[in-house]
């Protein structure tokens, strides 16, 4: 995960503050791109942290 280009992301989002505004000036792309991205590797740690948990809510939540 951490050879992705747009992991940098999650720290700058929750653990330096930034503003996806700022953060799409950073990586010089729009702000659906970093909210796209942002929502594409939180889901990838919810599943490495919570496993095939977070995959069953991800379901409950898209389905119903």
């Amino acid at each position: 995960m951490q050879d992705d280009r747009y992991f940098d992301i999650i720290p700058m989002k929750y653990w330096d503050g930034y503003t996806v505004e700022e953060i799409a000036a950073t990586f010089e792309c729009d702000d659906r791109t970093i909210y796209r991205n942002k929502s594409r590797l939180v889901n990838k740690v919810k599943i490495m942290l919570f496993g095939a948990d977070a995959l069953i809510q991800n379901v409950k939540i898209v389905s119903g």
